[in-house]
């Protein structure tokens, strides 16, 4: 039991090393902000696009710099759809996010979106058309990071708009998979919390989660 409740905690919790960088980064920096979404396979309501925004609003509007005006945003937001009755669609929700991404408070924005290959297939041109607006603000301290299995209905469209724009990057989600394993490796032989277990089960351990990686 003890084994399995460790293996779960790390699975919840599991990121490449470029997220732990980037989120190193903006504890250096308190202008500086890293928001996180995983399309979880396994997870029918966390592959939408509107959890994704709604998530995203939830991160960004908590960083100290900008918490008032963001706030601001979001009270009106919330007034608007009558106290919160009125469920608000997609594109009202992105501008409400737009709003907050664009406050001139900002230094640095990162926003990392993990395995979008995982995303419910109707949504992607909904996540597209998402993408291009973040794009058209041009915001200088925006950045965002897509991963992804090239196998997705928007990849020749979504490559031709990182190739106009420096702020979007999309990274080949098969090449992350040895930065996972790195990462494991190194992870079940120097945590206090792994010193424990038996090979086997560190090898179980790690075979669940890079499985999880990959999707299966």
């Amino acid at each position: 039991m003890e084994g399995n409740s460790k293996l779960n905690d790390l699975d919840a919790r599991r990121k490449s090393t470029i997220i732990q960088n980037l989120e190193e980064f903006s504890l250096d920096k308190s202008d500086a902000d890293v928001a996180y979404y995983f399309f979880d396979f396994r997870d029918s309501s966390k592959q939408t696009v509107k959890n994704l925004i709604v998530s995203l609003l939830i991160q960004l509007s908590h960083n100290p710099v900008i918490t008032s005006d963001a706030h601001r945003i979001l009270r009106k937001f919330y007034d608007n759809h009558r106290s919160g009755t009125d469920e608000p669609g997609l594109l009202e929700l992105q501008n409400a996010l737009l709003e907050v991404i664009s406050l001139p408070l900002w230094e640095s924005t990162t926003i990392v979106i993990d395995a979008l290959d995982e995303m419910e297939g109707k949504m992607f041109q909904s996540f597209l058309e998402f993408i291009q607006r973040l794009h058209e603000k041009n915001l200088q301290h925006l950045h965002v990071l897509v991963t992804s299995r090239p196998q997705i209905p928007i990849a020749i469209d979504l490559k031709a708009l990182c190739s106009r724009s420096s702020g979007v990057l999309l990274f080949d989600k098969r090449h992350i998979h040895a930065d996972v394993k790195i990462h494991l490796e190194y992870t079940l032989k120097e945590h206090h919390s792994f010193k424990g277990l038996k090979s086997a089960l560190k090898s179980e351990i790690k075979r669940t989660l890079l499985e999880s990686v990959d999707g299966m």
